[in-house]
């Protein structure tokens, strides 16, 4: 165990251990070079073997020095990534090589901080993997969030003289989201079971005793609402506004293009230029749909403690969103929001205009939406029926007080298909096919997730050929949360002490280049590129067995017809033979 009484003696003990981590490493990996340990001498070899086995065996029975328990916080300290590099900068010489790097402070401290873990999960589940290019474009991007998360989480849980309430708040959302929720379960339960008639109004409905159960539940719910928007102001917020300010910097340097064209440009520039950064910080909050729904969750919670409880009806909403199949089921909702808003806007003006139709050909006494009663029509002017006809008109057709004619019978007929059956069935079509989409989406990101390396874009079906754990590359040798910590350390280390290979690097990455990640290889597969040549060998070679088979029974074939010729041949010289007179 190490004796660390400050962070800088603790950062000067990880240095010297990486040391150590990467001489062993780089030894140990020798024994897989062929090559280089046929070059070797017997002894050489021999203290090879040993080395190897005591690293990296893991098997203490045969001599290893470490269990796999104690390499377990190894990757807490060091990680490798799989990178393509060229001293000379030619593309077509790029080689694959391992880089072993010490884990920055920051991201090791925050590894198991729970809103890194959120974040770290929500980029995966929302990253682009149409194509293994697209995907880690995609992921270089929406990965600088985790490390916005990563040192904004450092900073206050370390910098903040506050930073142990601070801790307790942040690392216990889970909890103070599952008291929320359970206040929410209680508070509408007994909505239900207890409001009634026969109740006292003041009372909103309950006894006595149930009002004063829900009054102090309420109180708790309050706190635990302010706990989280809290919550969100100290981790998510200040990470979107830092996101934002980061955005405006790339557009200021001309890394990405300025998003709008003509007035709107210009627009954007004079507000750069003129508007200060705090009031950009609330444009990047107010565009945060998280920001409407954390104020929105709180001004509900305490407008049903001061106002009505009923306010509290919305949180059972919150209590939807967090389940993971409802949260699907509201997106299905909202994903097409424009065309479902765009359907209902043409639904309307069908409307209108069957009320116009009606209004003329029929009169206002002769026919009303909704239940008709008795006496006529229950709609004056046309406003009136404007809204019931809103209000009514997506259940059925208009209701005549006279008997029916044809006129009558197409107006309902035909109301009943265009609005009752067709627009309906679209707004329906549009949410099931929505759902449908987001489910296939869910399931091939899944089986991406879970089949495909995602840094290489290999199947598991390839290591699994060639006896290689899929799971182990996955995690260790190709993680990809390995190339953001490399990200970190690269820009937390002086230029002055950068190699080249770590120069390269670093200039890729500010121009979001993906051309030094390894797609398509991998250094545990080696032989595997060697193995399938020689398949495409094997294959040439049968396939031209077969042509020689082919043409071999071709020769036979003109070689028995040959056979055949000469004996016709024979056949007519010997019938000639016997026909000639004898002299």
């Amino acid at each position: 165990a190490w004796s660390i009484r400050t962070k800088g003696e603790e950062d000067e003990q990880v240095e010297l251990a990486f040391s150590f981590f990467l001489v062993l490493e780089v030894l140990a990996s020798l024994q897989e070079d062929e090559n280089r340990v046929q070059a070797m001498t017997t002894d050489d070899r021999a203290f090879l073997r040993k080395l190897h086995t005591t690293w990296r065996s893991r098997n203490t029975a045969a001599g290893a020095l470490i269990t796999p328990e104690e390499s377990a916080s190894f990757s807490r300290y060091f990680a490798s990534i799989e990178v393509l590099y060229s001293h000379s900068g030619d593309e077509e010489d790029k080689e694959l090589q391992r880089i072993l790097f010490p884990v920055p402070r920051a991201a090791r401290e925050q590894q198991d901080n729970p809103l890194v873990q959120a974040e770290r999960v929500r980029v995966m589940d929302t990253v682009d993997r149409s194509d293994p290019t697209s995907k880690l474009d995609d992921f270089l991007d929406k990965s600088t969030q985790v490390q916005n998360v990563i040192e904004h989480q450092q900073r206050i849980l370390n910098e903040s003289k506050y930073r142990n309430v601070v801790r307790l708040l942040t690392q216990r959302e889970s909890l103070w989201v599952s008291l929320a929720a359970l206040c929410t379960l209680y508070i509408n339960a007994t909505l239900l079971a207890g409001v009634s008639a026969d109740n006292d109004a003041d009372n909103q409905y309950l006894s006595s005793v149930q009002l004063s159960r829900v009054r102090a539940v309420g109180v708790l719910h309050f706190v635990m609402a302010v706990v989280l928007f809290v919550n969100y102001i100290l981790g998510t917020a200040r990470v979107t506004v830092a996101r934002g300010q980061q955005w405006r910097s790339a557009v200021a340097q001309g890394n990405i293009p300025i998003p709008f064209s003509g007035g709107a440009a210009l627009l954007y520039n004079a507000a750069s230029e003129y508007l200060p950064d705090s009031v950009w910080a609330a444009g990047f909050l107010l565009k945060d749909v998280l920001t409407l729904y954390y104020c929105l969750f709180l001004i509900t919670s305490l407008l049903g403690n001061l106002v009505s409880i009923f306010f509290f009806a919305f949180h059972v909403l919150d209590v939807a969103v967090r389940i993971k199949l409802l949260r699907y089921v509201l997106l299905a909702v909202t994903a097409n929001i424009g065309q479902v808003a765009a359907t209902l806007l043409l639904g309307v003006v069908i409307i209108y205009l069957y009320l116009t139709v009606g209004l003329t050909a029929y009169g206002f006494d002769s026919w009303a939406y909704g239940d008709f009663p008795e006496e006529g029509g229950e709609w004056r002017s046309l406003s009136e029926g404007f809204w019931q006809a809103l209000d009514f008109g997506l259940r059925g057709a208009p209701i005549f007080n006279d008997d029916y004619d044809s006129s009558r019978y197409i107006f309902d007929i035909s109301y009943n298909i265009l609005i009752i059956l067709i627009m309906v069935a679209i707004i329906t079509g549009i949410i099931i096919d929505t759902f449908a989409d987001l489910r296939a989406a869910k399931n091939e990101r899944e089986e991406d997730a879970n089949n495909v390396c995602f840094i290489c874009s290999n199947p598991r079906e390839l290591f699994e050929r060639h006896r290689i754990n899929f799971t182990d590359h996955v995690n260790k040798q190709h993680d990809p949360w390995a190339y953001l910590l490399y990200k970190m350390y690269l820009e937390g280390k002086p230029e002055t002490e950068m190699t080249g290979r770590e120069r390269f690097i670093r200039e890729e990455i500010a121009k979001q280049s993906t051309s030094y990640f390894p797609i398509g290889r991998a250094l545990v597969l080696p032989e595997v590129k060697g193995e399938e040549e020689l398949e495409a060998l094997a294959g040439q070679v049968t396939e031209l067995d077969g042509h020689v088979r082919e043409l071999d029974d071709h020769v036979r074939g003109v070689a028995d017809a040959l056979t055949m010729l000469t004996a016709k041949v024979d056949l007519a010289l010997g019938m000639r033979g016997d026909d000639t007179p004898a002299t």
